[in-house]
């Protein structure tokens, strides 16, 4: 698996600097960042585990951090201060949960993965206490782990997404206690799985299923030997979590009609029985659905319809909206929906903490740090996590601009800080989205980046960093090949061509030169017997090795390479054991040293920065204490040698309840229109 099974920004959905730790084998792709990956093998937009690496993501995207407030001129239904008698109050502290999953119908537990052993475990949401179930005994020794899990309604058993040591994907399910671990579904034409939710019944989950063309699956499954009935097949679009209604027959979700996965989210309503979908409700921001009310009558939602973040109940009758929404709490920043208990109170999280963009100093002939990190700006960029770019000249420092519902998953807008004047500017591109690394031409004009076209479609392009043109350099070839996207590694140095890794059918990894302009390619260099992700690496500045971060062969450590482009002459310059991992890598300018960064599985929170400087020659090390704790990539070395762009700081999750309100009562006023 990869950094985050799906997406490497660091550390599945719970946190990258926050709390969940890295996977062995994801580390060898950790440099990515924040790009799609093949779970272990490919990846596509959306679903749960893309939205993980760095839990204050998820939680973000339905209520946002704060923004400047939108004006809105319709203001619907309901006093800005909140229903009278409703109460929030906070049962678990950072300290005690830093999960993402959905409730017990009681509330009493929740079901995750404990990453430091890759195992299904339950918490105790009355005291913050986890038990691992034992599906998997042997920790990190093999590459097995439960993706995504939910526990059912009442609380007996958890259906869960397993990937195995060669990372192949099946839906399972166990006893909450551990016991009666059995395989449900398996199905090779998918090369990832996971659950999206839990019907009521206890019995039946809706499923992910994902085809290597990058389009989706999604499938009603029996645990009980029933078999799957397929709502939709071959969509283009994520369906994301599910929240079923007390009876079962319907599921609220965030979707659009033109692209669930971009863009304002409305709250949509699946049918069960027949597979129809319908919008609750339209409105230009975003709406989505927190749970349903215990009698079945109300939908709590976050929305920004009222200016800010805030919860409100929506009255339902069949599965449409019937009456005015009306506002339970205002300013609700920062916080994310995640279920409705039988007693009537919201459960949900809240993100706290901050991430901020920092410089740090080198004294390269003592190799230290030189005073204290400075702050770039104030702007929390937990949300705009990506990797960062110098400019060959240093005048220049770009990342992509996190989607506002999707935090992995970036806009097709870059952010470019002159290191000169501290200026910055947003620029708009004609591309999708953009993700992953922005290499910089060699005179500074142009980037080239992993990302999506306009029609949606994955790919490298090369885009004007001044206009957000973008030209395509190849699309990914859906029918050939379960790695969905070319792996970027810079340009040549005359800033002609750009060079990419692929992999293809026959399992050979290509290292390909193609002009900027024309497009035309040529062969640099063949791996044959490569697996797909052999195809990541940074590339050195003069474009003879690749160096990249690989689990050792008893799979209780890291370690950095070196190869050539081929994949051939392997040095191994430096090895770590667990909890210590290496993570992030970027080369110095001069190509005579790789800085990587070293993260700790032993409380990521708490562990300072350390970046190990590592001759390329001879692989001498000298680790760079930082001294600051929290998230720590990605990194980018200016191209002097004397100064180190990252972004720390501290993003963990709370669970708090919202408590006092009526839906029946609420139901009734509404359709009244009664204050």
């Amino acid at each position: 698996m990869l950094v985050t099974s799906r997406y490497v920004v660091v550390a599945p959905r719970g946190s990258a600097g926050a709390s969940k730790p890295l996977r062995v084998r994801q580390l060898s792709r950790i440099a990515l960042l924040v790009l799609p990956l093949p779970s272990a093998g490919g990846t596509q937009p959306g679903t749960r585990m893309r939205r993980l690496l760095i839990s204050a993501l998820a939680l973000a995207a339905a209520c946002g951090t704060r923004p400047d407030p939108q004006p809105i001129a319709a203001v619907l239904t309901g006093a800005h201060r909140g229903e009278a008698g409703v109460v929030a109050r906070r049962l678990l502290s950072e300290a005690q949960f830093n999960d993402y999953g959905y409730p017990t119908a009681d509330g009493r537990f929740l079901s995750s993965t404990d990453w430091s052993t890759g195992d299904v475990a339950v918490r105790d949401l009355s005291t913050g206490a986890i038990r691992r179930l034992g599906l998997k005994k042997d920790g990190w020794a093999s590459d097995a782990y439960a993706e995504t899990s939910m526990l059912s309604p009442d609380g007996r058993r958890v259906a869960l997404a397993w990937s195995d040591d060669e990372a192949r994907y099946s839906i399972r399910v166990v006893d909450a206690d551990g016991r009666n671990a059995r395989v449900v579904y398996d199905d090779s034409a998918y090369y990832y799985m996971e659950v999206n939710g839990f019907a009521p019944d206890g019995r039946h989950v809706i499923v992910e299923l994902d085809r290597t063309n990058g389009l989706f699956d999604y499938g009603w499954l029996d645990l009980d030997g029933g078999g799957i009935r397929l709502l939709f097949k071959n969509v283009p679009w994520v369906l994301g979590d599910v929240l079923f209604s007390p009876d079962g027959r319907y599921a609220a979700y965030n979707g659009s009609e033109e692209g669930p996965t971009v863009g304002p989210r409305d709250a949509r309503i699946l049918e069960i029985a027949t597979g129809r979908t319908w919008p609750l409700l339209t409105w230009p921001g975003d709406e989505s659905p927190n749970g349903w009310a215990p009698d079945g009558r109300a939908i709590v939602l976050s929305s920004d319809r009222g200016g800010t973040p805030g919860f409100w109940l929506q009255p339902v009758r069949d599965g449409r909206a019937d009456g005015e929404a009306r506002l339970l709490k205002p300013d609700a920043w920062n916080a994310s929906g995640v279920g409705v208990t039988r007693n009537g109170h919201l459960l949900y999280t809240v993100r706290t903490g901050a991430v901020y963009l920092y410089q740090a100093t080198i004294d390269t002939t003592a190799g230290v740090v030189v005073g204290e990190p400075v702050r770039m700006d104030d702007r929390d960029v937990t949300r705009a996590l990506s990797a960062l770019g110098v400019s060959r000249n240093g005048e220049w420092l770009v990342h992509n601009v996190a989607d506002r519902n999707k935090g992995q998953w970036g806009q097709p807008v870059l952010t470019v800080r002159s290191l000169l004047t501290g200026e910055t500017r947003r620029v708009k591109t004609t591309m999708g989205r953009i993700y992953g690394r922005q290499h910089w031409s060699p005179d500074g004009t142009r980037v080239f980046t992993r990302g999506e076209d306009a029609n949606r479609r994955a790919g490298v392009f090369v885009v004007d960093a001044t206009t957000g043109e973008a030209r395509t350099v190849l699309l990914r070839d859906t029918t050939a090949s379960s790695w969905p996207v070319p792996w970027t590694l810079g340009w040549t140095a005359s800033g002609r061509e750009v060079i990419y890794r692929r992999y293809d059918p026959d399992s050979t990894v290509r290292t390909v030169a193609a002009d900027a302009v024309t497009g035309a390619t040529r062969l640099l260099a063949s791996w044959t017997h490569a697996r797909p992700q052999d195809v990541i690496g940074e590339m050195s500045p003069d474009g003879r090795l690749v160096a990249q971060v690989v689990s050792t062969d008893d799979r209780q450590g890291t370690a950095l390479r070196v190869t050539d482009l081929a994949g051939n002459s392997a040095r191994e310059l430096l090895r770590v054991r667990m909890p210590d991992q290496l993570a992030t890598i970027e080369w110095a300018a001069d190509g005579r040293h790789i800085y990587v960064v070293r993260a700790s599985l032993a409380d990521a929170a708490r562990t300072s920065l350390r970046v190990d400087r590592v001759s390329v020659g001879d692989g001498a090390t000298r680790t760079l204490h930082v001294g600051m704790t929290g998230n720590f990539t990605p990194i980018a070395v200016h191209p002097d040698g004397r100064r180190i762009y990252f972004t720390a700081g501290h993003a963990a999750n709370e669970l708090w309840e919202l408590a006092g309100w009526d839906s029946a009562a609420a139901s009734a006023r509404a359709r009244v229109g009664a204050p």
